[in-house]
């Protein structure tokens, strides 16, 4: 057991400030990237526009000034998502030099969380998609997400592994000013830095693996409209109340 801890103490870090959790689908084309920066200002539209009505209503109903929607949100409605993590060792090269393995696991997240659990959130940092960081803001704490180990050179399935809470609501991902870290934003892009943000999560439970051909079969079914099969690339996808209940009572 020694001489393991003493290897691991070797390798890359893999730790808050490390590369994207979710990999290269946390990237987008440049093409992709307008498609989405046009679907992410409809969908911010949609949400101002749906807030406002129901600020509205409530200030008149109570005759005095709505909370602001995301404590009006927090506690009350639980919303669910699936996230997305690299499972085998890829060492990436950072701007200034920096080794390190995008590594991240289902084990990972649960000893961070039980050996720490007073210490900061795990925050989920480096994604670089605009409907993923959209789903992003959207998350209160409170909600769960599933952990989707992505496959990889080894063979492995891509698999829904465990489940997350959301303990900490989005805030700006420090990483886009760090050159230490795969998700460094250069000098030329300052206005895109705010755009890019992170949650915090904790382990909650680790489950048998759902594979992804598993899902598959319910494609035309009861996961007809999973954000997964719509937009595959997305590191940071939605999951319904009914699409989460169905995998936890049918497929778990």
């Amino acid at each position: 057991m020694a001489e393991a801890v003493e290897e691991e103490s070797k390798a890359a870090p893999r730790k808050r400030g490390r590369p994207p959790k979710g990999g290269e689908t946390t990237k987008a084309t440049v093409l992709e990237e307008a498609a989405e920066q046009q679907l992410e200002d409809e969908l911010l539209d949609n949400t101002a526009a749906t807030e406002a009505t129901a600020m509205g209503a409530a200030k008149s109903e109570k005759g005095e000034q709505a909370l602001p929607s995301s404590s009006a949100r927090s506690g009350t409605v639980k919303n669910y998502w699936l996230m997305k993590a690299e499972q085998e060792d890829r060492i990436e090269t950072a701007h200034d030099g920096t080794q390190i393995n995008t590594k991240f696991t289902i084990d990972d997240l649960r000893e961070n969380t039980i050996t720490k659990p007073d210490a900061r959130p795990e925050l989920w940092d480096g994604v670089r998609n605009h409907v993923a960081a959209n789903n992003m803001r959207a998350m209160r704490k409170g909600d769960l997400a599933f952990f989707y180990a992505s496959g990889g050179k080894a063979g492995r399935s891509p698999s829904i592994v465990g489940t997350m809470e959301v303990v900490s609501e989005a805030e700006w991902d420090v990483t886009t000013e760090d050159p230490s870290t795969y998700g460094y934003v250069d000098e030329s892009k300052k206005e895109q830095r705010q755009k890019w943000v992170v949650v915090g999560v904790s382990f909650r439970s680790k489950l048998k693996p759902i594979s992804l051909k598993k899902l598959q079969e319910h494609k035309d079914g009861k996961l007809a409209s999973m954000q997964l099969f719509r937009q595959s690339r997305l590191s940071v996808a939605k999951v319904t109340q009914e699409e989460w209940t169905f995998i936890i009572d049918e497929l778990v």
